[in-house]
């Protein structure tokens, strides 16, 4: 491996021709933070040049160079010399704007127009919209990455504009403070352009992946998800004008993406890894990835490396999308599934992920036909009535032995050859998780305690806990379930002594009713609700519609009742 080491200048640079930031690296992702720390850096500094640190490329091909390290930096200081060039441009200084943009964009031997700087990720919304001298031609709608872009040409123009203004401030006439302008803004231009890097060169491609997994040991600048792609990018080539590696993980990212906010791509690599091949953590995922691989490819032989890569990006990409159903289960789910996306709705509830591998492999395993939907059904049922108990009842937490029981049965899954391997697996689980739930004891002192929040306008909890009894007692609504609302049999505002907030609140003082009804009920007496209740016939529980009155004791048996009932049929495992 030939790596030469050289110190240079942001405009020697940009002046060697075209950098191109390579497909296996990440997108843009400086934030708001990142932006403001490097604007203070290089406008702070006394020296002459400020070192803002190393850069790795490798060559491509002739005046092509390749980008490993140093890819932030490199699309923020574009991005602020453009700026810049906007600036004088709004000021009429065409000929200084276009002397700028001659380090954005340049011209090759063919005389053919070309962006010194290259990305493949942010097409064309970077080009069209930030890198061109001229308005922007088409109507290129942001996602994720462009986000950061315009953030980051945003912020940094703000920036400048800040920065004209301290150079103007006294009394200054229209023409000086025009000048002081275009002086500032050509003494930010030669700030830039005399940043320092150590340019570290490489021959090739091959090395440059490998210095991509090593060089940022320190920590948080490659994550599981780069060293992944970059692993599965040095055996997948681009064939021809089909980049497939682009493509699938394209697909992986915007369904990691549309899976909220919360939810990490890493974290899915991992539950991925875990449903299929071995219990990994985070850190040591990449380690198991790195030698899956290899060893593959060592006994199928060398010339097998891209179909097996190819083979783990694809299994990546479908997994991806079930990951998607799992965390956004009203999106793809046939009609006749309405009882697979409750249970996965009840999870999101219960805010539990220790399950995840294993749902991801219950859903891999009924797309491929090993399971039917029934043995997929009522194997969901059981992990939620378990964590409904364990988790959003008792709140227990697990030690870790639930997760590897999972994970471990997960696998067995991936690797059962019939649905009737199949069956013994997920029979196995249904049996563990059997002998973990709470005694009848604690969990009725739990759910006795279950209480509706006022501040928490969702009570996503308590409103499904009344609709699963309410499916139990056959109650029949007037509106689809998630128009329902929560009703206070005893109203809310009848605080008093023999009607405390944590009685009123109860779960046996809640029915369930459209907002319309809701609204007519408001906060009648209970004889007045119980005369209205009788016209709406099983719409409201007999137990509440056969009360002459509706008491504190009351309110304590129904809570009990619910208890029971919970426990011996609604979450029975």
């Amino acid at each position: 491996m030939k790596i030469e080491a050289a110190d240079v200048d942001i405009s020697k640079l940009l002046k060697m021709g075209i950098i191109v930031i390579p497909r296996f690296q990440r997108p843009y992702s400086w934030k708001t933070e990142n932006i403001r720390d490097f604007w203070n850096d290089i406008t702070s500094s006394d020296e002459g040049s400020y070192f803002i640190g190393s850069m790795v490329i490798y060559s491509m091909k002739q005046d092509f160079f390749g980008v490993v390290d140093g890819q932030q930096r490199l699309t923020t200081i574009t991005i602020l010399l453009c700026a810049i060039r906007d600036h004088l441009k709004n000021l009429g200084e065409q000929e200084l704007a276009q002397g700028i943009h001659n380090y954005i964009e340049t011209r090759d031997r063919d005389n053919v127009k070309s962006f010194i700087l290259k990305t493949e990720t942010s097409f064309p919304y970077l080009q069209d919209r930030i890198q061109s001298f001229e308005d922007a031609e088409l109507d290129t709608q942001p996602r994720e990455e462009e986000i950061r872009l315009q953030q980051a040409y945003d912020n940094l123009n703000k920036y400048v504009d800040k920065y004209l203004q301290q150079s103007t401030s006294g009394l200054l006439d229209q023409e000086e403070k025009k000048a002081a302008k275009i002086s500032a803004l050509k003494g930010l231009r030669e700030i830039i352009f005399n940043l320092k890097v150590i340019k570290i060169e490489l021959d090739d491609e091959d090395d440059a992946y490998i210095i991509f997994e090593t060089l940022n040991t320190r920590g948080q600048d490659l994550t599981l998800s780069d060293l992944i792609k970059n692993s599965i990018g040095s055996l997948v080539e681009k064939n021809g004008d089909i980049d497939v590696l682009k493509i699938l993980w394209q697909n992986i990212v915007e369904n990691i993406s549309n899976c909220g906010d919360a939810v990490k791509i890493d974290n899915f690599f991992v539950h991925s890894w875990v449903s299929r091949f071995s219990a990994v953590t985070k850190q040591k995922a990449f380690k198991a990835f790195k030698s899956k691989l290899r060893d593959s490819i060592i006994a199928a032989g060398e010339t097998s490396g891209r179909s097996i890569a190819l083979s783990h990006l694809k299994a990546f990409d479908k997994d991806s999308e079930r990951y998607f159903r799992i965390y956004r289960p009203d999106t793809l789910f046939k009609k006749y599934q309405y009882i697979l996306v409750d249970s996965l709705r009840a999870m999101r509830i219960f805010n539990v992920e220790q399950q995840i591998p294993y749902v991801m492999s219950l859903l891999r395993s009924f797309d491929e036909g090993k399971i039917a939907y029934k043995t997929l059904r009522k194997a969901m049922r059981s992990v939620e009535n378990f964590h409904f108990q364990f988790n959003a009842i008792t709140s227990q937490r697990s030690s870790g032995s639930i997760a590897s029981m999972y994970g471990r049965a997960a696998r067995n899954l991936y690797e059962a050859e019939s649905s009737d391997a199949a069956g013994v697996v997920i029979e196995s689980v249904k049996n563990e998780l059997r002998e973990r739930i709470p005694s009848k004891e604690e969990f009725a002192l739990h759910f006795r305690k279950i209480q509706y929040n006022k501040i928490m306008r969702s009570n996503s909890l308590v409103k499904y806990i009344l609709l699963k009894i309410s499916d139990i007692e056959n109650i029949l609504f007037d509106v689809n379930v998630d128009r329902l609302t929560i009703e206070h049999v005893h109203a809310q505002s009848n605080l008093s002594e023999t009607w405390p907030d944590n009685i009123i609140n109860s779960l046996g003082n809640l029915i369930l009713l459209s907002e319309e009804r809701n609204k007519i009920l408001s906060n009648k007496s209970f004889s007045q609700k119980k005369q209205i209740f009788n016209n709406w016939g099983n719409a409201v529980p007999s137990f509440i519609v056969e009360k002459s009155d509706w008491t504190p004791e009351y309110v304590i048996s129904r809570v009990n009742t619910m208890a029971d009932m919970a426990y011996n049929r609604v979450w029975k495992i």
